[in-house]
């Protein structure tokens, strides 16, 4: 089996492994050690050249992953960190189970496997950091529920695991960054959460996820930014009350939302723009889809901050104004009843322009 104290002899071990299945008795260059592993017939097995006794990184090396198709059964974790154990192991289509407690982060760990199918139930109870765990897994049926109370990152956690239909109610309660969560989950019909206190980054969280119909349990509260947040979700038709009073960037965040009815607002969003901590050019509302309820713009425009409140008033302050784009079908549609023209009346009163 290939040593693992230092990278040259494992390259070392790997290189003569490479030769004994190749046949061939010349030294192999560095140079192209990528391309004398690339021209052994996929499939084979060299798995006991890798060792039973692995660190974060020790498979994670250029062609060498790629090759590989099993993973021992008699792994044995030294350290506590996974991260990138596993990093473009293309090839495997499981893995087993092995002793993880003690372990802190598996950022990575399984990033770009691309034929992974399942995972075992982790011990996750002191991991930290699960950024990128599951990215570009494309075959990945299903996540166990891990034990994420510890967690604060889930960043690109499961970003184009194109396979996965749901995921399990994890515990949210104190993750800071869910950005690029479930980017490109074409397949992600719902996202429910246990509640997300903490969480102050959730730009693209959602963004390709084509499938997504509603989600649930997301408190923003203190995010900034909202960045095609929901982009190209062409079947979502239903979010709740988001708590916006921080958020100072919602360009693109309901881009292609073209089956959203029940919107249950937006909770002081404006107010960082009167603070002048907001991107100007970025802070408009937009949401096009024909088929918002009255009730939904009913429920937005009682909860869109007032622009009219002045930043700074003894030094003169100023009145803002900012853009809520609906279409002309909807400002039609608005016009056509009583209560319309009332939230229409409501928008304009808070400095909010329909058009």
């Amino acid at each position: 089996m290939a040593r693992t104290d230092t990278l040259a002899n494992y390259i070392t071990d790997i290189s003569n492994a490479v030769r004994e299945k190749t046949g061939k008795t010349d030294l192999i260059k560095a140079s192209e050690l990528d391309t004398e592993i690339a021209s052994i017939e996929v499939g084979g097995d060299i798995s006991e050249y890798l060792g039973d006794t692995i660190k974060a990184g020790d498979y994670y090396h250029s062609g060498i992953t790629e090759l590989i198709k099993k993973i021992p059964n008699d792994i044995t974790m030294s350290g506590t960190s996974c991260a990138y154990m596993f990093t473009y192991s293309t090839n495997i289509t499981e893995v087993p189970y092995f002793d993880t407690s003690g372990v802190t982060t598996m950022e990575k760990m399984f990033q770009h496997c691309r034929s992974l199918k399942n995972v075992p139930l982790y011990n996750t109870s002191d991991v930290t950091n699960m950024s990128y765990l599951f990215d570009y897994c494309y075959a990945l049926e299903s996540i166990p529920l891990f034990d994420t109370s510890k967690v604060t990152k889930m960043d690109y956690m499961i970003s184009y695991c194109t396979s996965i239909e749901e995921i399990p109610e994890f515990d949210t309660s104190n993750v800071t960054t869910m950005a690029y969560m479930f980017r490109g989950c074409q397949n992600l019909k719902r996202a429910v959460f246990s509640g997300t206190p903490q969480l102050t980054g959730i730009s693209y969280m959602f963004y390709d996820c084509e499938s997504l119909e509603y989600v649930e349990g997301l408190d923003t509260g203190n995010v900034s930014q909202f960045g095609y947040l929901f982009n190209n979700c062409r079947k979502l038709h239903t979010i709740p009350l988001f708590d916006c009073e921080k958020c100072n960037y919602m360009i693109s965040a309901f881009t292609n939302c073209l089956s959203l009815a029940n919107v249950g607002g937006f909770k002081n969003y404006g107010k960082a723009f009167t603070q002048k901590t907001a991107h100007y050019t970025n802070y408009s509302l937009e949401m096009r889809s024909s088929y918002i309820t009255e009730d939904s713009y009913w429920n937005i425009a009682n909860t869109l901050y007032d622009l009219n409140i002045t930043y700074d008033v003894a030094n003169g302050g100023i009145l803002y104004r900012q853009y809520f784009k609906i279409g002309p079908t909807q400002i039609e549609m608005l016009q056509s009843t009583e209560r319309g023209q009332e939230i229409l009346t409501l928008l304009d009163n808070k400095g909010w322009d329909v058009i």
